[in-house]
């Protein structure tokens, strides 16, 4: 199990949100232990169906190169792994460097279903994950942001005001929106005070890579037996993620304006209306606009659960 002194526990995020998928991927990682030359190192989860808790993972500083190279050999099996998982939605906050051990943590994102842009070949590369670095939310007066596993670097502009309360504590407090920028995480590995950059390290990462892919290929029919480790995910639900929870903050924040609050139709309509633009291109999405609209309507981001066989 993971070494840490004296064992503290945080509670799971969202209410009614099952770990189980964090156990068995804890379980897989224990698997793969026993057959490859990288060690992963694991931590303990305690599922209690619709709640459940995790052991917390301080970040820690490498003490010397080595330990960085072998981080990132690491991060690129664990980036084989994800991407045999189809897992997606690796960002910088699901990713905590403590010392030479790259921890995923939040997998409720695994096993995705091919929804968004079907025959994109990115739909079918490493990108999918978002732990390679990539850009998004790219504008016309922007170059957008790299929120990825691997970079996610602090100080970067975020293309959407925020909302930000100004005279806190006094008569004159009021909200405003200002221009944001992200905050370091806890996903780079630090050396000598400075977070590392993969750029130095691609050979590292791609050598992880091969190694896992290779394991995972050689041992593909115990993989996938009944006996297997991926045999206990076939009875979890997943989250499906069919748009993005930016997509609908935007619409939470835009719902409350005054001519959306005075009547029920004007903020149906409103919510329908944005929802539609995409079903343009997406013509499937029409079927779970009515469920968007109805969370939507109580504050709460929609949330999509795909049942396993």
């Amino acid at each position: 199990m993971f070494g840490i002194s004296g064992l503290f526990y945080v509670l799971a995020v969202q209410n009614f949100h099952s770990l189980a998928v964090d156990v068995y991927f804890q379980q897989l990682l224990s698997w793969l232990n026993q057959r490859s030359p990288i060690h992963f190192e694991t931590i303990q989860v305690l599922d209690k169906t619709t709640y459940g808790w995790f052991a917390y993972v301080h970040q820690k500083d490498c003490s010397s190169k080595e330990e960085v190279q072998r981080f990132y050999q690491r991060l690129g099996g664990l980036l084989a792994l994800l991407y045999a998982l189809e897992a997606t939605d690796m960002h910088s906050e699901n990713l905590i460097a403590s010392g030479e051990q790259p921890i995923i943590i939040d997998l409720e994102s695994l096993f995705q279903p091919r929804t968004h842009r079907e025959n994109h070949p990115l739909e079918y590369s490493v990108i999918r994950t978002h732990l390679l670095p990539y850009r998004v939310l790219g504008k016309k007066t922007g170059e957008g942001i790299d929120l990825s596993g691997l970079n996610g670097e602090g100080g970067q502009k975020i293309p959407d005001q925020i909302p930000i309360w100004m005279d806190e504590g006094k008569d004159t407090m009021h909200l405003v929106y200002k221009q944001a920028f992200l905050t370091s995480d806890k996903n780079r590995p630090i050396l000598h005070g400075n977070p590392s950059s993969v750029l130095d390290y691609v050979d590292d990462l791609i050598s992880g890579f091969n190694t896992i892919y290779n394991v995972l290929f050689e041992h593909r029919e115990e993989l996938l037996s009944e006996y297997g480790p991926l045999f206990p995910f076939t009875h979890v639900p997943v989250r499906v993620v069919f748009r993005s929870t930016r997509t609908y903050g935007l619409l939470l924040r835009e719902r409350s304006h005054p001519e959306l609050l005075q009547s029920e139709s004007n903020w149906k309509q409103f919510l329908e209306e944005k929802l539609s633009i995409a079903v343009q291109h997406q013509p499937w999405l029409q079927r779970i606009l009515p469920f968007e609209v109805d969370s939507l309507q109580y504050g709460d981001i929609p949330y999509f659960l795909r049942e396993r066989a």
